[in-house]
């Protein structure tokens, strides 16, 4: 008779008389309460590859051993194969593991002395989890680690364990001073590429607020420079094609002037040049003298060639207002392709102040902490999402596979939104 697959919260009680299997049902029940490491929410955690399982099977120890989660999310079991964890609870795959070791059993039943019982009932099947993936550690403050999860463990704990910074090297620390230059510098930086997203409209609240790396009063200096700057340029801009605009409706008068002058002329031209043919006829008949023709032809000669002079006038003046249109149609352009230009610069140099106050931040870490007592600020993501400031106190549990992001400045230069430092002043 086939004894039927129970699940792994059921447990068979042993017939009387039989010391072995009472032995055997308190081991695991011993082994169920000790083997798991406990951890809050761990009712709830999810496990994912990084973490490693371990099975154990009551009266088979060669089934006995460690199985990763691979980054496909599945476990390999001994004889059972894959059985998938990613995303599950430790009492589901518990339970798919005990059923799939149960399941085998009566499928492959073994004869006595082949090294395995005839039938293993699931509450013979025990995983728990040996190891879990670490905390990941990193910030200007603290260098780059990886921190081994225990249970219990609370943003506190990964503070304290982080406290000595980095791998010290044979330079001496950064002074607060230096610090505080390379934090001013950078905010230069930070504040000039918000001048420069302003004047080509595509800056934002974000683009301001970090400019205040730190309080240094420098800074507020540095502010009001850049806001000056941009106030001059876009007034430069402004009496610059002001100045075009009258410039281009000057030489457009003198055009309309020569014009009319043009027409006069022409008109004359039309005259003389009839009055010619007039007095060439009377002459033909004898009734003009040739010194008349000559008088008259000269006249026509002259008009001829002023006609000819305003032509040239007024084409040099056209040329002219074509060039200051295109003149005043490039000031707009010009200027924000040398601020996309300026831009572009502002911020490669940006990324190189960071890392150099990152680095001077990070080998005065502990110096820092111990003259001033500064305490990192921690960000937390997890999962993918990053944990509020309201969450991210002392007492958060941490769980496996957090980021932890400590970042550190010398007193009075935490990061700041302009409304918080409107508020401390």
């Amino acid at each position: 008779m086939t004894t039927p697959i129970r699940s792994a919260t059921t447990w068979r009680l042993p017939k009387p008389g039989n010391p072995i299997a009472a032995l055997r049902l308190l081991l695991v029940a011993l082994l169920t309460l000790l083997a798991a490491p406990v951890m809050a929410g761990a009712e709830e955690y999810r496990l994912a590859p990084g973490d490693v399982l371990h099975v154990l099977v009551v009266g088979a120890p060669d089934l006995s051993i460690d199985v990763p989660i691979e980054m496909n999310g599945a476990a390999w079991f001994p004889l059972v194969g894959a059985i998938e964890a990613n995303g599950k609870t430790l009492d589901e795959v518990r339970r798919e593991t005990a059923e799939a070791y149960a399941a085998m059993s009566l499928s492959r039943r073994v004869a006595p002395g082949g090294g395995l019982p005839q039938v293993i009932e699931t509450n013979q099947v025990l995983v728990t989890v040996v190891a879990y993936r670490p905390i990941y550690v990193s910030g200007d403050a603290v260098g780059v680690r990886e921190i081994p999860f225990r249970s219990g463990m609370t943003l506190h704990h990964v503070t304290a364990l982080t406290s000595g910074g980095p791998p010290r090297d044979t330079q001496r620390p950064a002074s607060s001073d230096e610090i505080a230059a390379a934090a001013t510098a950078l905010a230069n930086e930070y504040a000039r590429i918000w001048r420069l997203k302003s004047f080509l409209g595509t800056d934002t609240p974000k683009d301001y607020e970090r400019i205040f790396v730190a309080h240094v009063p420098a800074i507020d200096s540095i502010v009001s420079v850049e806001r000056s700057i941009l106030t001059e340029t876009r007034a430069a801009i402004r009496t610059q094609k002001l100045q075009l605009r009258d410039e281009i409706a000057r030489v457009r008068k003198r055009i309309a002037v020569l014009s009319q002058q043009k027409q006069n002329e022409d008109d004359g031209l039309a005259i003389d040049e009839k009055y010619l043919e007039d007095v060439r006829a009377l002459h033909e008949k004898g009734l003009a003298a040739l010194s008349r023709v000559a008088e008259v032809r000269r006249a026509a000669l002259v008009t001829a060639s002023r006609a000819l002079q305003i032509d040239v006038a007024l084409e040099d003046a056209r040329a002219e207002a074509a060039k200051l249109a295109a003149e005043l149609s490039a000031v707009d352009s010009d200027a924000r392709i040398s601020a996309w230009k300026d831009l572009g610069e502002a911020v490669a140099r940006a990324q190189q102040r960071q890392a150099s106050l990152a680095a001077l931040s990070a080998s005065a870490g502990e110096t820092l902490r111990q003259l001033y007592g500064i305490k990192p600020t921690a960000k937390v993501t997890r999962d993918g999402v990053t944990l509020g400031p309201a969450e991210t106190t002392p007492s958060l549990a941490l769980m496996p596979g957090d980021i932890v992001e400590f970042h550190l400045l010398p007193p009075g230069m935490a990061v700041t939104s302009e409304e918080q430092r409107a508020e401390t002043q």
